[in-house]
């Protein structure tokens, strides 16, 4: 309808590949940065494979987006409770070498991705440096591992397998890349909390139980503030998703 003229502006529109390579110059494209949202890859706490170590060394591992598109921790930035300053895990080879040789898998890293066919394209590039990363490590492995230990270097050589489905199975997964809706108030309480259902990564972490509790037990915004901040640190040190980025949607318009 665009194209043929019976429409002038799209709002909201996610992927504009065909927009932006169509050869006309009287349309524009506005790209915006939507705060409420955020694309992350998400663990399944119940695989054995998924350990505190692995879990750090695969965010370290990874490029990040710079600026305000970055996105550190599940509450919004323009939020009130949001921590400001906290554990973004910027790409750092060394360290994530360190917490992958704190910890050497038993078995081979054969790790599985699952995603959508909107997400393809960023799976690949993970998909990449995740593998280019297991190279890297596996070098260092041969040559920092104690005696003992050098026989599960072969370990570390990760490989992944992408899975695209437009209806992930968040009951059947390792890793999710997937995009997550940030609630307006910064009580997240159904999506990390372990007795919750909706829990759907499995992650139990006592503090942040604790904090979350807190959290819904007070109206004091100021007391709430310093409950979610301390929340968002705790959350960091023990996390249960690499966060990436902040989504963003485009709108078209006709000049």
């Amino acid at each position: 309808g665009f194209k043929k003229g019976e429409v002038d502006v799209l709002r909201e529109i996610r992927q504009p590949e065909q927009l932006i390579h169509w050869n006309d110059r009287s349309v524009t494209l506005e790209r915006m940065i939507n705060f409420d949202q955020y694309l992350a890859i998400f663990y399944n706490h119940n695989d054995p494979v998924i350990t505190r170590n692995l879990k750090q060394a695969l965010y370290y591992s990874l490029e990040k987006p710079q600026g305000d598109e970055r996105a550190v921790s599940p509450i919004n930035p323009r939020s009130w409770a949001y921590l400001a300053g906290g554990k973004d895990y910027a790409k750092d080879w060394d360290r994530a070498v360190e917490r992958v040789l704190a910890g050497l898998p038993n078995q081979k890293l054969d790790l599985s991705l699952t995603t959508t066919s909107i997400y393809l394209d960023k799976a690949n590039q993970i998909k990449k440096q995740w593998e280019d990363f297991g190279e890297y490590v596996y070098e260092k492995c041969q040559t920092e591992a104690s005696d003992d230990e050098k026989d599960l270097c072969e370990n570390v050589q990760i490989s992944v397998n992408l899975k695209i489905s437009n209806f992930p199975d968040t009951n059947d997964y390792q890793l999710l890349l997937l995009g997550q809706e940030i609630p307006l108030d910064p009580d997240q309480y159904f999506l990390w909390h372990s007795d919750q259902p909706t829990n759907f990564t499995n992650y139990k972490n006592t503090r942040v139980d604790s904090l979350l509790e807190k959290g819904r037990q007070t109206l004091d915004q100021r007391e709430r503030q310093t409950v979610y901040q301390e929340f968002q640190q705790f959350l960091l040190e023990d996390p249960p998703a690499i966060f990436l980025e902040y989504l963003p949607s485009y709108t078209v318009r006709r000049k």
